[in-house]
């Protein structure tokens, strides 16, 4: 039987540079597990485990000063392997206001993603605010 992973940080060098304030904590954490791979790797990572991965963006840049892994490039991930990465999660800080309205509607009907995912954590936002 096959496994959905619904939450997959696609640790590729770009997405390890954007998530770059949390890395050091990750790497703690998870070890070697959490170090950047090729996409091609992580994609036959998933495939040898026989696993289907919904991937997310990454947008943290106000929040928690770290950076973009665009929806764009998730895009392009989910298109390169679609045997193994479902179309992700967008992802957009609350902070980008109509803007950040704008480039979710363009992640879900341009580019075909599922959805957004908040971190607010790293996002800088609790759910509560207003």
């Amino acid at each position: 039987m096959r496994a959905i992973d619904v939450q997959v940080h696609p640790m590729s060098d770009a997405y390890a540079e954007a998530s770059l304030p949390f890395m050091p904590a990750a790497q703690r954490m998870f070890g070697d597990k959490f170090a950047a791979r090729p996409d091609q790797q992580i994609a036959e990572d998933f495939r040898r485990d026989d696993v289907l991965a919904l991937p997310f963006a990454w947008d943290a840049e106000h929040g928690a000063g770290g950076g973009r892994y665009t929806n764009e490039q998730l895009a392009a991930l989910t298109r390169a392997y679609p045997d193994v990465f479902l179309p992700g999660w967008a992802m957009v800080e609350p902070w980008r206001g109509r803007k950040g309205l704008k480039e979710i509607e363009h992640a879900i009907t341009g580019l075909g993603l599922l959805g957004v995912k908040y971190q607010p954590p790293v996002q800088g936002f609790s759910p509560a605010d207003r």
